[in-house]
């Protein structure tokens, strides 16, 4: 399969890494009674092997009950792994809310590694505590460490709640410093708010002029500002993907956002930057040149279900109606599709499906929409995008009258959606979407579809 996937256990928080040629994705193995970090390597970022776990929950200490999302550097010659611990004791799991318990549920945790393989935790764990008079019970977590070259020290951003606010508004992210990797000193919030609930996965970087703060919240959002310090600001759009559980990772030209799947490791999003420093994102050039084999589809043979169709050059083009619809020839279980997509303007819906469903059966139709009222890239199921039957969506400032080029991944259950090389996102199918065909669409409008390829994976 293109999608990693551990050969036990799935792939929940995503913590990428780059160094010396080697792309690195340790992430959380899920289905496990107790977290513990997985490990896979890659030269190509298409390619992954899986290599043993890096890092479990000791019988004692305070990791004995877990070890949890943070970050990965490399300084002074070997590899060093910031982890959160968990350590509950009797009774910490409570259904009434208690900000005044004084124990220490989740600390942060310092491993070391000359290999990147093999690693040993250090011996006065936890490196960073929480200020229980500052921050409330039960967060104090996810560490994201990297180095200020203007400071020349090393910071670290801690996952918190602020005592004196309700759970929902104070969330925050603490910023602790130091000058070796293993003692650190905490200080103020960089990052609150006052509106969110502790934000989750965080990852700080430099990108041309402008730095970025990129976090987990419903979903993986992101805030700009002129130093790794803020002051932060959302963007118009803040939503990088549309799901969450992964950071980024730099390789000295390119930065990408890697994150889950359910159950496995979705593709690489390479990050692109406007001038106005909004990110977007869209499939990385090893993944372009690997489906550059893609095959061109003969549209003139196509089955028309519904609509007037006609040839034009590269496709088809409907006429002006309620509901106009194409199927492919043959089938694809797992496939790589690309199409352009031309819709008159107007039109409020338009796109593909790759399961033209039966009721009977109980067979879901899967579709990807372009809609033009919302201006959203949509995965969802039935015909119409309606919001109680989308799976997943992201706004996408989509205008009729205007072509985007969509690309469309469907690996067994998993579905990665791309489109005009700005926006993306992953989720998956649920249940096999294999007996149906791939189609297009488009409702109250007319369109053309062309330039059409695909790409079967099995």
């Amino acid at each position: 399969m293109l999608h990693f996937r551990p050969k036990k256990g799935g792939v929940w928080d995503v913590i990428p890494f780059y160094h010396d040629g080697i792309y690195h994705a340790f992430f959380l193995l899920s289905g496990m009674k107790f977290h513990r970090w997985g490990h896979a390597v890659s030269k190509d970022l298409l390619r992954w092997k899986e290599l043993p776990v890096a890092v479990k929950r000791g019988r004692t200490g305070p990791d004995r009950d877990g070890c949890i999302t943070g970050s990965v550097i490399f300084a002074d010659g070997k590899y060093w792994m910031f982890y959160t611990g968990q350590c509950f004791q009797k009774g910490d799991h409570i259904p009434v809310r208690d900000q005044h318990r004084k124990t220490q549920p989740t600390t942060v945790c310092l491993a070391t590694s000359k290999d990147s393989v093999r690693w040993k935790k250090y011996p006065g764990n936890p490196v960073l505590l929480r200020d229980t008079g500052k921050y409330a019970w039960g967060d104090w977590r996810d560490p994201f460490v990297f180095w200020n070259e203007k400071e020349r020290c090393y910071w670290m951003t801690v996952t918190a709640r602020l005592y004196d606010r309700p759970d929902c508004f104070g969330g925050c992210l603490v910023l602790a410093k130091s000058d070796d990797l293993v003692h650190w000193k905490a200080g103020d919030p960089v990052y609150s708010p006052g509106n969110i609930y502790p934000p989750e996965c965080t990852d700080v970087f430099r990108m041309g002029s402008f730095w970025y703060l990129v976090y987990g919240y419903e979903t993986t959002r992101y805030c700009i500002g002129p130093s790794a310090a803020g002051p932060w600001r959302q963007m118009c759009h803040d939503t990088l993907v549309p799901q969450y559980g992964g950071k980024t990772l730099f390789d000295g030209k390119t930065r990408y956002h890697l994150g889950n799947v359910p159950g496995g490791m979705g593709f690489p999003r390479e990050l692109v930057q406007a001038k106005d420093g909004a990110l977007y994102t869209k499939l990385p050039a090893a993944y372009e040149r690997y489906f550059s084999a893609a095959k061109n589809v003969n549209l003139s043979d196509v089955e028309i279900e519904a609509g007037d169709w006609s040839p034009v050059t590269g496709g088809m083009s409907s006429l002006q109606g309620l509901f106009s619809k194409i199927l492919l020839r043959g089938r694809h279980r797992s496939f790589y599709l690309e199409a352009k997509l031309k819709a008159s303007p107007g039109t409020r819906l338009a796109g593909m499906y790759f399961n033209d469903g039966d009721y009977f059966r109980n067979i879901i139709p899967y579709q990807v929409s372009l809609d033009f009222m919302r201006g959203d890239l949509v995965f969802s199921h039935k015909y119409r995008g309606s919001a109680d039957e989308r799976i997943r969506f992201i706004w996408a400032g989509l205008k009729a009258g205007r072509e985007v080029k969509l690309q469309v991944i469907v690996e067994d259950t998993i579905v990665e959606i791309f489109a005009d090389g700005r926006y993306s996102l992953g989720s998956c199918a649920q249940d096999d979407p294999s007996p149906g065909r791939i189609g297009f669409f488009v409702e109250n409008g007319g369109m053309t579809v062309k330039d059409v390829k695909i790409m079967s994976l099995k």
